[in-house]
């Protein structure tokens, strides 16, 4: 089962497709994967006290299944750049 949430940001059926597409693919790759429930958390962080960029981050947890704790987080300005 994947999850996906977003935080800090609003909900995109363009993000949701393409970060759904990136964890099909590692299904793939990971037949294991295939009855672990993962969470992918889309967000964004933005300071109000400094000014610059937003800083998007992308978050796979998996929460069961053999590969169950395995964490893996990437930021970047582009949104879709930290889900790939």
């Amino acid at each position: 089962m994947i999850q996906i949430k977003f935080k800090n940001l609003e909900r995109s059926e363009l993000a949701q497709e393409f970060a759904l597409r990136k964890v099909r693919a590692l299904i793939e790759k990971f037949e294991e994967l295939e009855h672990s429930r993962i969470d992918v958390t889309l967000e964004m962080e933005n300071s109000p006290l400094q000014a610059g960029p937003d800083l998007f981050k992308a978050k796979f947890h998996v929460k069961t299944g053999r590969f169950k704790g395995l964490f893996i987080a990437k930021a970047d300005p582009n949104l879709y750049r930290a889900i790939a």
